[in-house]
């Protein structure tokens, strides 16, 4: 069976990690399918190659510019469908290739199943609330074309038919994700090298890492009133960050706010945190936080259980989901709240081991993603 697989749009975050986990356990699986594989070229797509079963064709990058790019990437899709003429598409990416074919869609954008979440509210009047608004309209204006939809979570799905009227609740089908690959080679050590530096002139400090890129939903923006209640009561906690000036007009905002206002000691600035580093850092911190008001799974979540430290999250429902009882939760716009909760947290060490030993359990049970991309697989040749 010919399957097209579109992840062009597939870019960051925890998107990107879905889109190599599954094209990359699509080469060790054996399989009589051929998949006809639509990426972005330069987004860590590179490292696929065509063979017998997989070819990869890769979607020029003026579709990916948000505008008129996007816009104009449907008329694109349908041409590659024409030409490709597979059996069934499969879009990860959250919208549906606007022709009558077999399509399994992949939802996982968390806006357009809570429209009542504070996420929105706090964004109202901006160009990212205007573009995210027309995104929601664009995605559920090509939903008809989708013949079933895989979400992450239960509660995803819950949403998902609390919000849209689908015509078949079995047809929305859950399947969860994987966390980013464990590669061990550590070839540049230098910012291992600076995070080693600072543990240990600051042994007594706890150092949690905030590990986003960044959005406006990420609620980055309270960490500066409670690096300003650290400072205050002269605590011992130390908050790493990897957002880029570069993401995003108001990353840049916060970061030159958190230097003027001499908080860069509290909120540590370590940049770019390369894959073959990634759980190298986690398991160099003493926690990890994120004062999230939105999510749709949380590969991060999984990310800090593997590695084995405490999680500090918002107290709303995608979290719990995610986490249960493997975290601390609190008021993710309330500072002192954050603030209470992490020192009423690691006043208590017992109660951390028991939270780290719940996510180690909780992380036993995880799925590769040889395991889901089979799940996936079984959904479409169902179609």
């Amino acid at each position: 069976m010919k399957i097209l697989v579109n992840a062009y749009n597939l870019r960051i975050g925890g998107g990107e990690s879905v889109g190599i986990g599954i094209i990359s356990a699509l080469y060790s699986l054996s399989t009589e399918n051929q998949y006809l594989i639509l990426v972005n070229k330069k987004k860590g797509y590179e490292r696929f190659s065509s063979n017998k079963n997989i070819r990869i064709h890769y979607v020029p990058d003026f579709f990916t510019h948000f505008w008129l790019g996007n816009l104009l990437s449907s008329f694109y899709l349908i041409y590659m469908v024409l030409k490709l003429n597979p059996a069934v598409i499969f879009s990860m990416g959250n919208y549906a290739i606007p022709v009558k074919r077999k399509q399994l869609l992949f939802l996982h954008w968390p806006y357009v199943v809570y429209p009542d979440s504070i996420a929105w509210q706090r964004q109202k009047g901006s160009s990212d609330y205007f573009k995210r608004k027309i995104r929601k309209w664009f995605i559920k204006k090509q939903l008809r074309f989708a013949t079933a939809i895989t979400v992450q979570t239960p509660l995803m799905k819950k949403q998902f038919l609390t919000y849209f009227s689908y015509p078949s609740n079995a047809n929305v089908h859950v399947v969860e994700s994987s966390v980013s690959e464990q590669i061990e080679n550590e070839s540049d050590n230098h910012l291992l090298n600076k995070i080693d530096a600072l543990k240990a002139k600051h042994k007594d400090h706890v150092f949690l890492l905030c590990l986003s890129q960044y959005y406006t939903h990420k609620n980055i923006e309270v960490l500066e009133p409670l690096a300003e209640e650290i400072k205050k009561n002269n605590a011992r906690f130390r908050i790493f960050i990897n957002i880029d000036a570069s993401q995003h007009h108001k990353a840049d905002h916060f970061l030159k706010t958190i230097k003027a206002k001499k908080l860069d000691h509290i909120i540590i600035h370590i940049g770019h945190i390369p894959q073959n580093l990634l759980y190298k850092v986690y398991q160099r911190a003493n926690g990890f936080i994120l004062p999230t008001l939105l999510e749709s799974f949380g590969i991060i979540y999984r990310e800090a259980m593997i590695a084995g430290i405490p999680i500090f999250t918002s107290d709303l429902d995608f979290a719990h989901e995610a986490c249960g009882d493997a975290a601390f939760y609190f008021a993710p716009l309330d500072h002192k709240s954050i603030y209470n909760t992490l020192i009423n947290a690691y006043d208590n060490p017992v109660l951390i081991q028991n939270k780290i030993d719940c996510g180690k359990k909780k992380a036993s049970g995880f799925l590769s993603w040889e395991e889901i991309t089979k799940k996936y697989i079984e959904v479409i040749e169902q179609l």
